[in-house]
């Protein structure tokens, strides 16, 4: 099965991956059949991702970085992206419990910057409206899942900048209040204040500038990091 895995997995992926879970092949690494897994059609993303996060992770308790860096991979090619925003959630609370972590953060980071380069060009070539909307939904969920693997390499300042980017409050607001430093803290709320503040520039209407400063305010009560007088240069 080793030998053939590649071809098996590229024609009949999903049988294949039905064998590989039994007894037969137990003694197969799941690391070794990595490089084959790059094979497997798109259409049996879901089947190969279950094969490694329930057979491989979880039954077998594999904890290869090769195999957990396959994983992640099968979650950004998913078609339900609220499973990659799920597992990685999980992945998070893991570590702030002090759990290890088995993927390469640093490598997931790159796996979602090529979807997103990817998906952006697919809208670029887009001619549907619906198409356009979908890849654009596709693109600001990968961005979050960008958010949070900043935040689980402590990267705070970059997770409420990419959070920011996709307009996406409610996530900088919960990564601005995490790092120990109020310094830190104090400087993260201010972008996020500066960028609700700067609706000049975004051709925004009337009503839609007056809920956006009416939000920076908000924040103030939200939180015992700024003052008023922080936000005094920021108003027109």
């Amino acid at each position: 099965m080793k030998n053939y895995a590649s071809i098996l997995l590229k024609n009949i992926p999903i049988e294949t991956l039905q064998a590989l879970r039994s007894d037969r092949f137990r003694d197969i690494p799941p690391e070794s059949l990595v490089p084959a897994m790059h094979e497997i059609p798109r259409m049996a993303n879901k089947e190969a991702r279950d094969y490694l996060t329930e057979y491989c992770i979880r039954q077998r308790r594999s904890t290869a970085k090769a195999v957990h860096n396959m994983a992640f991979n099968m979650f950004v090619k998913s078609d339900n992206l609220e499973d990659l925003i799920n597992h990685l959630k999980r992945e998070e609370a893991n570590k702030q419990q002090g759990q290890p972590i088995f993927f390469e953060v640093d490598y997931a980071i790159n796996v979602c910057q090529r979807e997103v380069e990817h998906l952006q060009a697919e809208k670029e070539k887009a001619t549907s409206s619906n198409l356009i909307k979908q890849r654009r939904e596709q693109i600001d969920q990968i961005k979050k899942a960008q958010i949070i693997l900043y935040g689980i390499l402590n990267l705070y300042s970059k997770a409420v900048k990419k959070a920011l980017e996709i307009s996406d409050t409610e996530m900088a607001r919960d990564y601005a209040n995490k790092p120990a430093s109020g310094k830190t803290r104090k400087k993260l709320w201010m972008k996020i204040a500066k960028h609700l503040f700067r609706y000049e520039a975004s051709g925004s209407t009337a009503g839609q500038q007056q809920v956006k400063v009416q939000e920076a305010l908000t924040i103030i009560r939200e939180n015992n990091v700024l003052k008023v007088e922080d936000l005094l240069d920021l108003f027109p």
